[in-house]
């Protein structure tokens, strides 16, 4: 899916229903961050309806993001995504791998980023509210 073009670029990203650029493309595009964060999980704390996981990558990298218990149990795993550099938001449903909905409290979520370099991981705690 092409999700912008201009004379000096086109931005691709593979389909997928839950992840999308959070900028748009212009002729002078944003510059692309100086290095790989997750910048923000809003809201937070997140309804039981979800919330949104923002990243920023200053290259292309496979993605992926999990949320694990206060025990370190995996509770949900979103698949490995390429994507170019950019800032990219993913929604997360507040629900675990089978679907079922979470309990409220906090879990700890890690994005991981895997360059051609070697990988990056930050994480941050997050709270899931009714």
């Amino acid at each position: 899916m092409v999700l912008a073009s201009t004379a000096t670029y086109t931005l691709t990203v593979p389909p997928s229903p839950t992840i999308s650029p959070t900028y748009s493309a212009s002729p002078s595009p944003l510059p692309l961050p100086e290095r790989f964060r997750l910048v923000t999980v809003f809201p937070n704390p997140i309804p039981g309806k979800g919330g949104y996981f923002v990243v920023s990558l200053p290259k292309a990298a496979v993605v992926q993001f999990k949320i694990m218990d206060l025990r370190g149990e995996l509770i949900w795993e979103d698949v490995e995504r390429y994507t170019v550099g950019g800032s990219y938001q993913l929604f997360w449903p507040a629900q675990n791998n089978s679907g079922t909905s979470v309990s409220y409290g906090a879990y700890y979520l890690v994005a991981k980023a895997k360059f051609a370099e070697g990988d990056d991981t930050q994480g941050r705690w997050i709270s899931v509210v009714r």
